[in-house]
């Protein structure tokens, strides 16, 4: 609790984002459903491409802005580094999304995905990670059997927290550093 209580302010910022990113998400996936079927599906999975990698820019900027910050307190000694900074912050902000991928999966554990509970949490937690939508509907299409892809379903949304996850520990870690993803290192002034 004393670490959501310390770093409130980043977990917010990162699960504003994610809101923010899903409303985006919601909007370019119903923009690209009017067209026909084939060219709707590639263009949902390029708009998909392109939102998650803009919102991973935007965890990027808030996660290696805070490890800029604290580079400086731990040089001074009032700080003491932690790596692994950057993947709690995300894994706290996205334990919205764990709850929902977890009940998603009682639900098909429940009822082999016939229960209100799954069709129900399955649909929100589609419209909380809508980003993703294209990815995950162009990963289900490699899959004929039914009761494969209702399976992978059920597990879908646990993996949908990862990138998040991975480009915060990385973006900490290169503030720490103090060098830019584009553009070297950034100069003193």
């Amino acid at each position: 609790m004393k670490f959501i209580k310390n770093n409130s302010y980043n977990i917010i910022r990162l699960m504003l984002n994610q809101f923010g990113m899903m409303v985006f998400g919601l909007v370019l996936s119903f923009a690209t459903g009017s067209l026909e079927s084939g060219m709707s599906d590639k263009l949902l999975l390029f708009v998909s491409i392109f939102a998650t990698g803009f919102y991973m820019v935007l965890i990027y900027n808030i996660m290696w802005e805070q490890g800029a910050k604290d580079i400086i307190r731990i040089e001074a000694g009032r700080m003491q580094c932690d790596k692994y900074y950057g993947a709690k912050v995300a894994f706290v902000a996205n334990i919205p999304n764990l709850i929902l991928a977890l009940l998603v999966l009682i639900g098909y554990i429940s009822s082999k995905g016939s229960s209100g509970l799954y069709v129900s949490t399955y649909i929100f937690s589609g419209f909380v990670q809508s980003t993703y939508l294209g990815i995950v509907k162009a990963f289900f299409s490699l899959f004929e059997n039914p009761e494969i892809t209702l399976l992978l379903k059920s597990f879908i949304y646990f993996f949908t927290v990862i990138p998040a996850i991975l480009c915060s520990t990385l973006s900490y870690i290169l503030g720490l550093k103090n060098v830019k993803l584009f553009g070297g290192k950034k100069k003193a002034k």
